[in-house]
């Protein structure tokens, strides 16, 4: 119908900067690393910003998936620990972490480092910063069960729908929950896993956990 480039289909994340930066891509969806792209790698004069992912009615049930974590930790071998947690606070506490994010070098997800952090410098970052609509979901064995599935993944599977749409959808989700389920319970068969599903998880309860 025209709303996709030409051959964005193999179009690897790079290439696709490069014809964003030239103003031939309207749109595309991915993560806070950006900003930086379009002021090193591929300066551009186009006045682009980031929003949130739209959705099909305008309604927002859920929330976006934000990849955070901790990034230094202390070994339990380590003969200085005393030391070693004296500087993982440093390195965790307000002072640094609002500047780190100020200048644009990271983002939090912390809600008191946000609420005491300035305008980032780097441009375009601030349509990175957590909203009410961003969220950390559980924990949950996909990534170990994709090790032990058979046939494509799901993200692959969608995908092609998306593309081609040569298939029936619920056939599709059929197969994706049969083939899903048998390398769980090999998984777990295995000892790689002992998460269980939350029947009760609803994830617009996630909504306002990062910010408000």
């Amino acid at each position: 119908d025209g709303s996709m480039i030409p051959g964005a289909e193999s179009l690897d994340i790079d290439p696709l900067r490069a014809q964003f930066a030239q103003g031939k891509i309207g749109m595309y969806v991915n993560h806070s690393g950006e900003p930086a792209v379009y002021t090193s790698q591929f300066p551009t004069d186009i006045k682009w910003a980031a929003a949130e992912v739209p959705t099909s009615d305008g309604v927002v049930d859920g929330v976006s998936w934000v990849n955070a974590g901790g990034y230094l930790g202390i070994s339990s071998k380590s003969s200085n620990k005393e030391a070693a947690a004296k500087f993982v606070e440093y390195v965790y506490g307000k002072e640094l972490r609002v500047e780190y994010q100020e200048k644009g070098l990271g983002l939090s997800v912390l809600p008191f480092v946000n609420e005491a952090s300035g305008q980032p410098e780097l441009k375009g970052i601030d349509g990175f910063l957590p909203t009410k609509y961003d969220g950390i979901y559980p924990a949950t064995p996909s990534s170990i069960t994709e090790t032990k599935l058979e046939g494509k993944k799901a993200a692959d599977v969608f995908t092609e729908y998306i593309l081609t749409g040569n298939s029936s959808l619920d056939s599709i989700i059929a197969d994706l929950n049969e083939r899903y389920k048998k390398a769980l319970a090999t998984t777990r068969a295995d000892g790689l896993t002992n998460i269980q599903a939350d029947p009760s998880f609803n994830a617009s309860s996630l909504q306002g956990s990062l910010a408000k």
